[in-house]
């Protein structure tokens, strides 16, 4: 097989892929990956957080980010990292302008729209059912621990967003579009402005 074919056709034709019945068949799945752990559904950690996202370049972002620590943990595979370095150079980099590492630990069921020009540090943690947005930077892009924030779960971060530093937002807290979050915040927060000021009743 030829990688840079299956690059190709994981950017031309996501929802095919993403459509599979193959897919849906652990065991199928299990051998063709190489994988290492029979207890991991493909479907259940690539497949479907990929088909819930709400536009074509979000799934495509997803289908990569869930693939790529697929293979990490997964499968003992030297063909399929290098599909996940080429598709994380050539889509993810290129052609989104975003740095979005699989190293970046992201919980189930959070969403991504227009997922252009993003930036999450490599130590960040984002928590579940957490809705992200284009032109949003989540700690700075180097590998350093001080630059990482926790973002928790059901956290709705809007447009232009930057969250820089070793802060914790709470869950079910919002951050506002163009907001520049330096400071923690509890849950159920309202981050407004730039520095962000906690706005909520709360």
């Amino acid at each position: 097989m030829r990688i840079d074919l299956l690059v190709e056709i994981v950017s031309d034709d996501i929802e095919s892929i993403l459509d599979s019945s193959l897919l849906k068949d652990d065991g199928f799945t299990q051998k063709f990956f190489n994988q290492t752990n029979s207890d991991v559904s493909f479907f259940r950690n690539v497949i479907h957080e990929s088909a819930i996202q709400p536009e074509y370049h979000s799934k495509l972002l997803m289908f990569i980010y869930r693939f790529g620590r697929y293979v990490k943990y997964h499968t003992i595979s030297n063909f399929w990292e290098e599909v996940y370095q080429q598709l994380n150079r050539n889509i993810v980099e290129k052609q989104l302008n975003s740095s979005f590492s699989r190293a970046v630990d992201i919980g189930f069921g959070t969403r991504i729209f227009h997922p252009y020009n993003i930036i999450v540090n490599n130590k960040s943690k984002i928590g579940k059912n957490v809705i992200m947005r284009g032109n949003t930077t989540i700690g700075n892009n180097g590998n350093n621990n001080i630059d990482s924030p926790i973002i928790g779960d059901n956290v709705d971060i809007g447009i232009n967003a930057n969250i820089f530093g070793p802060v914790k937002i709470g869950n079910d807290s919002k951050i506002g579009g163009g907001a520049v979050v330096v400071k923690s915040a509890p849950k159920n927060s309202v981050l407004v402005g730039n520095p962000a000021k906690n706005i909520s009743k709360e």
